[in-house]
């Protein structure tokens, strides 16, 4: 059985992206400011796995982070990891991650998919992973760490995600995933808000 592990649980580091979009465009600098304050920040209480597109690593390099973060190469362009990382969980004393199968919001045309969002894809991060039995995100819901999933029906079950399935489809996804008691929220209808 496994079980999905809540945020506030301990865990052995942070997963981050230095990843600078063009959208930011002229608010690009500030962010950039604001992203190494946050990563040297969480660095000083526990270690950093610091994902970086390759066309950045030098740039990265030249920030000086300090010795508790590690740079990893990664397809990564935009910040908002809890999108595109794997969820961690445990099986037993094993640690696995969940691909969520991150589809870039369905690729609307205000936002077409990017190699990011794939990411649990692309890297390995030294762990079992385990691909979700629907389309999801590692925002999309809370849980408890014992079981209870809470969601919204209209993150899960909308226009760009999980065409076709229903909320039973979606608990049992769940359930298989450890998931006791899974709550679907009406929420808005229509896309995935943020």
């Amino acid at each position: 059985m496994i079980e999905l592990c809540a945020n506030w649980r301990l865990h052995s580091c942070c997963y981050l992206a230095w990843a600078i979009h063009p959208e930011w465009g002229k608010n690009a600098l500030r962010v950039k400011r604001e992203l190494r304050s946050v990563i040297t920040t969480i660095a000083e209480y526990e270690p950093v796995k610091l994902l970086v597109a390759s066309d950045r690593v030098d740039d990265a390099r030249q920030q000086s982070f300090g010795a508790n973060v590690e740079i990893i190469e990664a397809p990564v362009d935009d910040i908002w990891m809890r999108d595109i990382i794997p969820t961690f969980g445990r099986r037993g004393k094993e640690v696995v991650a969940i691909d969520w199968n991150c589809n870039g919001w369905g690729s609307t045309r205000e936002r077409p998919a990017r190699p990011g969002d794939k990411l649990a894809r692309y890297i390995s991060i030294g762990d079992d992973r385990i691909c979700a039995p629907f389309v999801a995100e590692g925002g999309a819901f809370i849980t408890d760490s014992k079981g209870t999933i809470i969601t919204t029906r209209s993150c899960l079950l909308n226009e760009n995600r999980n065409v076709g399935k229903t909320e039973i489809e979606i608990e049992e996804g769940f359930a298989s995933l450890g998931g006791r008691q899974v709550i679907l929220a009406r929420g808005e209808s229509g896309r995935t808000h943020h």
